[in-house]
């Protein structure tokens, strides 16, 4: 809820013996909380004033000032909550009255809070919607520096953004576009360039607040000596009143925010690189009235907020940049499938603390040298907003704070600066996420107190665009320099392909920041070739003033502003390559799949995941591998000292996925380590979408994988409203200690707490068989409901109300309007949504252009249908194929309709001659399975004119599901059986991967384990089956409809025809109840199958 400060007051002590008194202090706090406010809020016409407030959606605040003249406290309480929140005790000084003033002038504006703002310009919000929608529109006709900008941007970030499909239409509804055909890159980033004009705002803001140190008068401006005088001495904060009052001309504002996109009011404060090189700035070359409108409205609305709030509370200007920065797309739509979890601070603090980087770890380090803790390296490789950086330099604060008895010098001041921007580092491929970062950098700096000390020196904030996994991604070659070969790259851009030469380590940094202080002064290249002399070898100053020429070029063209940065972004993470003593984060939960650059995708990562450091070398598995698991070994290869630690927030996939066996069992290349912890997440809510985890490796030459692990699992209810920015010891979290084993079960493995006992270390016998079944997708174009029929060959049908219903449809475009079909093409399609344990509910319709042939389907196109007659389901597959095309994704432009239906021949892989499948689900809380007859369906349809019993040619196993053919009953009765035993359940559970409700994929890990081929000459074999086919006789015969009835579940089937997800779990649980004799029967035979001879522990096994 947004806060306004409804009042404010003044409490005044006497000087002697004053606030430096703990008991006057809290006998101050006494009288505002149970004296003044009470009092206050007693008051009629007080009560009236509340009445309003809360009435507008607002929480009152009281604020003042508590003094005795010589000190001050600043007051906070909150009517609503009834809290009361006092800060540290301040000097009164100039620093300290000019706060005094900024929290009175405050108090009438809307307080900007994490909340209030995301409210306010969230994506929700008319502010958004209007920008965006600006922004976008914009985009569609760009030409010359803007072009280079967006092309740059598509580059560097749209690797994981999608540029069509469902989701794209999804987010373009939230900001108010309704158009066909949305362009996903050009969307998204119309929306980064929103957000960022709001951060660029208020990072100016916070570098005028938080940046006190005096200004070097060398080449001051008049701007800035005016500035100077006034009461606040800030050159921004002037620069900002400015933006506010230049809002009702737009000469005056673009002119004001072109200044600001230059970055130019930074320097005046000696911080080089909050806003270098931005790549959201080209708006200002696109203005013109609309987006003068929209920007205008930002800015307006910005003005009505408490920005001097920020400097009254770091920590609450901290966490307005990590919600902000949260709130960039709709959460749920993409977010969570782009795996970007911005981390809480408790769980940063655990993660630190897991590292062993305390405060008390500092002071024993630091006893004899204050340095010590300073030197250490700290590297965060996916900053995003600066949460792990921005907590470890708070420590390093409480460490000075305490090492210096609360009085550090201006000396050791300045050099705990330099000393932090040295070695607290961070590095992000995301330009917005590199912006909030820095300034959170900065709010950390001025939080400890040592920015102010900077003197007139200028600052670099080590928080560097780069891709941390990829810096290599550019081509290295060779160029002859005077017969001299010079080792090269080439790294392509937008604009031009740039050769700068291969230099050490050492050399990348000085060299960069040489270019860029040329081109600020456009020297000649011949200065600039004699510059850079001073710091590499001839031939490589050569190369370099080459590059140097090429880009002062493009500047005098006007198109020059972020290729510095940019070539930075391919080749600075080398000048750090094996630098650090900690590497930390919450690296992107993305997987393989989600990355929209295909090329990127299949050049650039996946030799790193498959052959470079052999994470999987399966390309069935490489499609599932998150970039967090990439993230980790190249921090362990590339980024840390011999002996140096890394602490990551990691998906629980790692604790049983089978891309992450490789990772478990020590077999990633190229790399050496160990796990000194685990800290299992699962249990803790709210949190991420998906079960978290985190990891604590050391690299170490001869180091090895060795278990158990020592673990903690963490659990405990966080409040919804604050769980991200609770502190680690105000989160109340439960700890437990505990081993975790490793297990394995033929070629896949799995973390447990409980180990595994001995079984057969051999695959099933059916492992091979089973496949998955068909990808009936998109389900609008096959699924049906038939409506009609119209004589023995012709049905009416419809795209299926059920997969609209059920959201199985990604785009609602993609169904097909009511129309006749020749009725030899509507086949039953099973999936998981209709099996119950040996059995199944009636399953859904659907139309496949498909007849049978031999041992297996064939497809059908259009041609060869009406060559058959078939002219309407000619006319379907052709509307199909056009819809298609329309609304496909850009990973599936190279795939027909029919190779998509097909794919890697799940369809037409369907065996017709076989006489029954047998199938179980391809993911689910509990393992079910059952026996599906090959060949005709009946199934009765409601349709205009009342019930109709139709044939259907066959049944085809839906993907949810995994299928095998076999030609005996009482083989798949017995494999039905064994797969629907509780204990077989029990011993996949480790095995699977668990997602936000629970585990999830069985994929093929059931028939890891050693179920024997039937043998008819084994009694524990055919008594299984039996057991089998009681079962399946006793669910499909009259149990199954007798539990449908007692939980009233035949009348929902018989209104919708189908049960929602909860219902089909009560339905499960409810038959395997009335089984479980049966299945304690099922589950002895199962144990004899599966154990090593002796080994009666399987039956005890949870």
């Amino acid at each position: 809820m947004t806060h306004t400060t409804a009042w404010f007051f003044f409490e005044f002590k006497r000087p002697y013996p004053g606030l430096a008194s703990e008991s006057v202090r809290e006998e101050a706090k006494k009288q505002v909380t149970e004296k003044y406010i009470p009092a206050l809020l007693n008051d009629e016409n007080v009560k009236a004033i509340l009445n309003q407030i809360q009435q507008k959606k607002l929480s009152p605040v009281i604020a003042g000032v508590i003094t005795d003249g010589v000190r001050v406290m600043f007051a906070k309480y909150n009517v609503d909550s009834g809290r009361l929140e006092v800060t540290d005790l301040l000097n009164i000084n100039e620093d300290s009255v000019r706060l005094i003033v900024q929290h009175i002038t405050a108090s009438w504006r809307k307080s900007l809070d994490a909340a209030t703002l995301s409210a306010e310009f969230g994506y929700g919000s008319g502010i958004a919607k209007e920008a965006v929608k600006t922004f976008y529109n914009k985009l569609k006709n760009i030409s010359g520096r803007a072009e280079d900008l967006y092309k740059e941007w598509v580059k560097l970030v749209s690797q994981t953004y999608p540029g069509a499909g469902a989701e794209v239409s999804e987010v373009a509804e939230m900001y108010g576009i309704e158009e066909r055909g949305v362009d996903g890159s050009r969307l998204f980033f119309a929306i980064q360039t929103y957000y960022a004009l709001i951060l660029k705002m208020l990072a100016a803001e916070v570098a005028s607040r938080f940046s006190k140190s005096e200004i070097s008068s060398q080449g001051e401006d008049a701007q800035v000596r005016e500035a100077r005088k006034g009461f606040y001495g800030s050159a921004i904060s002037s620069f900002m009143d400015e933006l506010r009052k230049g809002a009702g001309e737009s000469d005056r504002l673009r002119e004001a925010l072109a200044r600001l996109e230059q970055g130019s009011p930074m320097a005046w404060y000696g911080v080089r690189n909050l806003l270098e090189g931005q790549l959201y700035s080209w708006y200002i070359d696109a203005w013109d009235a609309e987006v003068y409108k929209a920007v205008r409205g930002v800015v307006e609305r910005l003005a009505e907020f408490d920005v001097e709030a920020l400097e009254l509370s770091p920590s609450r200007a901290r966490d307005v940049f990590k919600v902000l920065y949260e709130e960039l797309v709709p959460r749920r739509q993409v977010r969570q499938k782009l795996g970007i979890y911005t981390t809480p601070d408790w769980l940063a603090e655990l993660v630190l603390d897991k590292l062993g980087l305390t405060v008390e770890n500092m002071l024993r380090e630091g006893a004899e040298d204050w340095r010590a803790p300073l030197r250490k390296r700290i590297l965060d490789p996916g900053v995003g907003t600066g949460t792990f950086l921005v907590l470890y330099i708070q420590r390093l604060g409480e460490y000075l704070n305490r090492k210096f008895n609360g009085s550090i010098s201006d000396e050791a001041a300045r050099e705990t600066l330099q000393l932090i921007t040295q070695n607290v580092v961070g590095f992000d491929i995301d330009a917005l996420a590199l912006l909030t970062a820095r300034t959170n950098y900065l709010i950390a700096l001025a939080s400890i107190r040592v920015l102010k000390h900077k003197g007139d020196r200028d600052i670099e904030i080590p928080v560097y665009l780069a891709n941390s996994i990829a810096p290599a991604s550019y081509s290295e070659t060779s160029t002859l320099v005077k017969n001299q070969v010079v080792p090269t790259v080439v790294i392509d851009t937008s604009v031009d392909t740039f050769v700068v030469p291969k230099l050490a380590a050492g050399k990348i940094k000085p060299a960069m920041e040489e270019l860029q202080n040329l081109l600020d002064r456009e020297m000649p290249k011949e200065h600039a070739a004699e510059s850079f002399r001073a710091i590499l070898s001839e031939a490589e100053a050569a190369v370099m003033a080459d590059f140097y020429d090429t880009l002062l070029s493009l500047k005098r063209l006007g198109r020059d502003s972020i290729w510095v940065s940019i070539v930075e972004s391919y080749i600075v993470p080398e000048a750090y390559s094996g630098t650090f003593d900690c590497v930390v984060g919450n690296p992107p939960w993305l997987s393989y799949r989600f990355i929209a650059d295909t090329k990127y995708q299949e050049e650039v990562i996946k030799p790193l995941i498959k052959d470079y450091y052999q994470l999987t070398t399966k390309d069935e598995l490489i499609t599932q591998m998150e970039m967090a698991a990439l993230f980790l070994a190249r921090a362990l290869d590339m980024y840390l000292k011999e002996g140096g630690a890394v602490g990551f927030v990691m998906p629980r996939s790692v604790f049983s996925a089978d891309q992450h066996h490789n990772l478990r069992t020590g077999k990633v290349s190229r790399i050496s380590y160990t796990f000194l912890e685990v800290i299992d997440l699962e249990k803790v809510s709210p949190l991420f979408y998906v079960p978290a985890c985190a990891i604590i490796a050391k690299k170490e030459r001869e180091g090895g994988v060795r278990y158990p692990i020592p673990a903690t699992v963490v659990s405990g209810r966080l409040p919804e409203d604050r769980q991200k920015t609770l502190s680690l010891g105000d989160a109340a979290l439960r700890y437990e200690r505990r081993d975790l084993f490793l297990n394995t079960s033929g070629e896949r493995s799995a973390w447990s707490y409980v180990q595994l006992p001995e079984i057969k270390t051999a695959r099933s016998y059916y492992y091979e068989r089973f496949k998955e079944g068909a990808t009936v997708v998109p389900r609008p174009i096959f699924f049906v409901d038939v409506v009609g029929v119209v004589g023995e060959e012709l049905a009416i049908v419809r795209s299926s109300k059920r997969a609209v219903e059920r959201k199985e449809a990604k785009a609602l475009q993609l169904a097909i309007a009511q129309r006749p079909v020749e009725m030899i093409y509507l086949y039953a399609v099973l999936t998981s949504s209709e099996l119950v344990p040996f059995c199944y509910l009636q399953p859904s319709i659907a139309v496949l252009p498909i007849e049978p042939r031999g041992r297996g389907y064939a497809l059908l196109a259009p041609d060869a249908l009406r060559g058959r007659g078939h002219g309407y389901m000619a006319q379907r597959m052709e509307e199909a194929q056009r819809l298609w095309e329309k609304y496909r994704g850009r990973k599936k432009e190279r795939a027909s309709i029919y190779e998509w239906l097909n794919y890697q021949n799940k369809l037409t892989s369907h065996d017709p001659a076989a006489k029954y499948r047998v199938v179980y689900n391809t993911s689910g809380t509990y393992l079910t399975a059952a026996v599906v007859p090959v060949g005709p369906q009946d199934i009765t349809v409601k349709t205009l004119a009342g019930d109709v019993k139709l044939e259907l040619r066959d049944i085809i196993i839906d993907h949810t599901l995994y299928v095998a053919h076999v030609n005996s009953l009482e083989e798949a009765d017995y494999l039905a059986a064994a797969l629907n035993s509780p204990v077989l359940d029990r011993l996949v559970k480790p095995f699977q991967t668990k997602g936000e409700f629970g585990a999830r994929h069985f994929h093929k890990k059931p028939l890891e384990f050693p179920i024997p081929r039937l043998n008819p000459m084994d009694e524990r074999h055919i008594k299984l089956a039996e057991l089998g086919r009681t079962a399946r006789e006793s669910v499909c015969k009259g149990l199954l409809k007798e539990v449908l009835q007692s939980l009233g579940y035949d009348e929902s089937l018989a209104e919708r025809s189908y049960l929602t997800p909860q219902e089909m779990g009560r339905l499960r649980a409810t038959i395997r109840e009335n089984l479980r004799d049966l299945l304690n029967e099922i589950d002895r035979l199962v144990v004899e199958l599966l154990s090593v001879k002796g080994t009666n522990t399987l039956l005890d096994y949870r």
